[in-house]
């Protein structure tokens, strides 16, 4: 099932994942995370001035 999370939501789900000492992916997996959906809200993290939640893991 699909579930809307807000753009503080995602903020908040990569701070954890660069908080913790998985990749991305396998944050991903465990969480059950789309790749699409993670790299999007990153992507407009981003593109909000949140640049400091992207600091890390760059290229995970």
């Amino acid at each position: 099932m699909r579930k809307t999370r807000s753009l503080e939501q995602w903020r908040s789900i990569i701070e954890e994942q660069q908080a913790s000492d998985l990749t991305i992916t396998d944050y991903r997996q465990l969480h059950a995370l789309s790749k699409t959906s993670f790299y999007a809200a990153r992507s407009k993290c981003l593109i909000k001035g949140q640049a400091h939640i992207l600091s890390n893991n760059l290229t995970n």
